[in-house]
């Protein structure tokens, strides 16, 4: 029954619900959205308003209110806080008036330079200490062998522009390099393509323990058997060739061997090492070191290189002739015209590749063929072409070649220098369509040297571009005419030039880090070569012994000493540093060699300190050598092994320091600063040691004597160390009958304090009749009233050390004659005879 009701009200509800929508439809229909009504409604409130405020000033205007009068004088106010003055200015008042804005001036000064002092203040402060941090940073990760591999050569020639050719970036760097292949990794956006890792943008690196510890070897190898020769002082040493040898024997890659090798054959041309007779230790160091550098070898460096990147040309050459050689059709005649010839066979193989280069010469370009001979070094060759293809280059420009080459700094005289750029300007340059001709012409008559988009078919490839560079390139000593100073390309410009490139411009992939490198080596930037190969690459073991290859032969700035807190020399913590200190028209970059030194030879002073020395002897500089050297020995601790031991019959056992370092004076200077180090760390042994190995023998007395004055009356380990000491090192000087050459005063106080070590020992074993007896015989204490006034008397003339010990001394005494004392008056009446009250009386004495 409810059951029926509850579905007949549900059809009810449904029924009169389609009535109300019938409803509406026809009786209130809808003309307008949500929207519409919205705006509309906006609009009647915004006519609302208006229409109140109309009424609003009706009311005021009918009580005589003017409301624009009032909203204008409202508007008029001005509520920005200002300085005003207590009283009122009157209009004619000048004096308060110009006051007022001296004083408003003021202020405003005060203000602004407060507030920029405090934000400079901050600034500076956050600088010094995210500097000090980077580099507290940095000294942690190198110290755990991790090198920070950012980009840290110096820019200070950052407004240079960029190299204005692509063909100078690494990709077209040759030898023909092989390109590291990118990868392919799955991940959650699918596959990808990744680059090889660049050793620019790694955060950090860390040493590959195997592949370093064999380059480590091999280059300590060689360096080992120059201190070999240098001790023997036999013949000089080839130092650049031996580095050269352990490129190709290092486990690198095989890209990077070749171009590491390349890096150490330039230099060894640069300072024309050769195997048969090389230059000494130190050769160019007078040269380049000096106050004025010698520009004489400034050039022979420069024609180094040139010979160097010449013979590099040479490999390219009979590569591309062995890989064509049915385009090349060499033939047999061995000459260098017929490798060249053989050589633009393999370049101009096509009629297209011939379009332009109209003047030929026995069946190819004759521009192209006098280029690469230059290029290959052999200007006498490409004099003679020039002589005999005469009717194809002219007349004049074989005159211009034949005293370019027979003069003997390749330089013209000012006439033809005049008339060369003359003709090149109005002729050369707008008339041929050769790129070969212009850069002929400009090679010889430097009509063209800064513009360089004109040769940029030719110049294809770094070296290319360096050698083009140096042969444009003069010494401050060698003339130009004025009329040429436009074109004036001085080492000093190409090195500014360089620099301002950056090292991302010849590495921008990463592949090739020894290409900068070797455009640094190239362009006589050798202290900016060390920084960036040792801060920005991984290759620090390299940079180390590059460092030491310059160095070696004096091409290597080192700074000076500095003082550190306590007013000590000391080293330099930049690794570049700038050589504000010598009298020099300008700075000079120096590399921290000892910081180098320091850091390498550290990661093997505690496993193989004598390898760690190698290093160290090499340096020159007796302070720099040193202070190296103590560092090492104070840091691996062993004495015996690297300073030697004084033998029990006073013969002296050398270590290995006086085997690479015969100056005796410098070995005994260096062991008495180790010396003094142990005396103030409280090394107390030690210091008494190496003091008695430098045969300072007043000093190991006098420091044997503050030893012994401070332990003998205590019961601590050490005392019985140092008596031992003391008197091995007493025993063999008496032996060796050193002491009547000693400081009589030290020698007396030493020979005291051994004698009052062995009156407290038999005063602590109990025997103080003995204890006593050789105290009365050493004359220090009164031990009766005859005695008391001379011995009184004498103790201004005992030593600081034995006066020390008086206290003691009376108190230890007075013991051993209360002892005895008692043990008299327990003695038997009965068995002493007689001479019991006698010596008691004379022990109350």
């Amino acid at each position: 029954m409810t059951t029926q009701k509850k579905f007949t009200g549900l059809s009810s509800l449904l029924e009169q619900s389609e009535n109300l929508e019938r409803l509406t439809q026809t009786q209130f229909p809808i003309f307008r959205n949500v929207d519409q009504i919205s705006d509309n409604a906006f609009r009647m409130s915004q006519k609302s308003a208006s229409y109140d405020v109309i009424k609003a000033q009706a009311l005021l205007a009918s009580k005589g209110i003017d409301t624009e009068k009032q909203a204008r004088n409202l508007d008029a106010i001005d509520l920005a806080s200002r300085y005003e003055p207590t009283q009122p200015i009157a209009d004619i008042d000048i004096e308060s008036s110009l006051r007022k804005e001296r004083e408003d001036a003021i202020i405003s000064a005060i203000e602004d330079t407060r507030r920029e002092t405090t934000a400079h203040l901050l600034r500076n402060y956050y600088d010094t200490l995210q500097i000090e941090w980077d580099k507290t940073k940095k000294e942690i990760m190198e110290s755990l062998g991790y090198y920070s591999s950012r980009p840290n050569i110096t820019q200070e020639y950052a407004t240079s522009t960029a190299l204005p050719i692509a063909a100078l970036n690494d990709s077209i760097h040759y030898p023909y390099q092989q390109q590291q292949q990118q990868q392919m990794i799955a991940g959650p956006m699918g596959n990808r393509m990744i680059a090889p890792p660049s050793p620019y943008h790694t955060p950090s690196i860390g040493f590959s323990r195997t592949v370093m510890d064999d380059r480590m070897r091999l280059y300590g190898g060689v360096i080992m058997r120059l201190n070999e020769v240098r001790v023997a002082k036999a013949t000089n040493f080839p130092l650049l060739t031996q580095f050269a040898n352990v490129a190709t024997q290092a486990e690198l890659d095989k890209g990077k061997a070749a171009d590491l090798k390349d890096v150490w054959l330039l230099l060894k041309d640069m300072i024309g090492e050769n195997n048969t007779m090389p230059p000494t230790e130190a050769a160019c160091e007078a040269a380049y070191c000096g106050t004025v550098p010698d520009q004489r070898l400034k050039r022979q460096m420069i024609n180094g290189a040139l010979h160097f990147l010449e013979k590099q040309y040479a490999a390219v050459m009979s590569d591309a002739i062995s890989k064509n050689p049915e385009k090349a059709n060499r033939g047999g005649n061995p000459s260098l015209a017929s490798t060249v010839k053989a050589y633009l066979n393999t370049r101009f193989d096509t009629p297209e590749s011939r379009v332009g280069y109209d003047e030929i010469y026995d069946g190819v370009p004759i521009w192209p063929m006098i280029y690469f001979c230059m290029r290959r070094g052999g200007l006498d060759e490409a004099l003679s072409i020039s002589q005999k293809a005469i009717a194809v280059v002219g007349t004049n420009f074989v005159e211009y070649l034949k005293q370019y080459v027979e003069s003997r700094d390749r330089r013209l005289s000012d006439a033809v220098w005049s008339d060369i750029s003359k003709r090149y300007n109005s002729e050369i340059k707008n008339q041929t369509r050769d790129p070969y001709k212009l850069t002929v012409w400009n090679l010889i008559g430097r009509c063209q040297v800064h513009e360089f988009r004109t040769f940029k078919t030719v110049i294809t490839s770094t070296q290319d571009f360096i050698w083009y560079k140096l042969m444009l390139t003069r010494v401050a000593d060698e003339r130009i005419p004025d009329q040429l100073k436009e074109q004036d390309q001085t080492l000093d410009k190409l090195q500014h030039q360089l620099l301002g490139f950056g090292p991302n411009h010849f590495n921008s992939s990463g592949t090739t880090p020894f290409l900068y490198l070797f455009v640094l080596i190239s362009s006589q930037l050798f202290e900016q070569a060390v920084e960036f190969l040792y801060t920005s690459t991984p290759y620090q073991v390299e940079a180390v012994h590059l460092s030491l290859s310059l160095y070696y032969y004096g091409v290597l700035r080192i700074p000076p000493l500095v003082a550190d807190a306590n007013g000590e020399p000391a080293f330099p913590v930049e690794l570049l540093v700038t050589d504000n200190n010598r009298n020099t028209s300008s700075s000079r970059p120096c590399i921290n060699l000892a910081r180098l030194l320091k850091e390498y030879a550290g990661r093997i002073a505690n496993t193989n300190p004598i390898d760690a020395l190698q290093y160290y002897v090499l340096v020159r500089d007796e302070r720099v050598r040193s202070l190296c050297i103590v560092d090492l020995v104070t840091s691996c601790g062993d004495w015996e092994l690297l300073l030697g031991s004084v033998l029990a019959d006073g013969s002296v056992r050398p270590g290995a320091v006086q085997r690479f370092v015969t100056e005796t004076d410098q070995v005994k200077n260096i062991i008495a600063e180790i010396a003094r180090q142990c005396s103030i760390s409280g090394k107390v042994i030690e210091a008494m040691r190496l003091y008695d190995l430098c045969e300072e023998r007043d000093t190991v007395i006098r420091t044997a004597n503050a030893y012994l004055s401070r332990y003998i009356t205590s019961t601590s380990p050490e005392r019985a160390a140092i008596v031992q000491l003391s008197k091995q090192i007493h025993t063999r000087l008496r032996r060796t009958h050193i002491t009547g050459s000693l400081d009589r005063h030290e020698a007396a106080a030493f020979e005291q304090l051994l004698q009052l070590d062995s009156f407290f020992s038999l005063a602590r074993d109990g025997k103080p009749d003995e204890a006593l007896q050789l105290l009365d015989s050493m004359q220090l204490v009164p031990l009766n009233a005859q005695s008391n006034l001379p011995r009184v008397q004498a103790f201004d003339r005992v030593h600081d050390d034995v006066k020390r010990l008086f206290p003691d001394i009376m108190f230890v005494a007075m013991q051993g004659i209360e002892r005895l004392y008692n043990d008299t008056k327990r003695i038997n009446t009965s068995s002493f005879d007689g001479g019991r009250e006698q010596r008691l009386s004379m022990l109350r004495e």
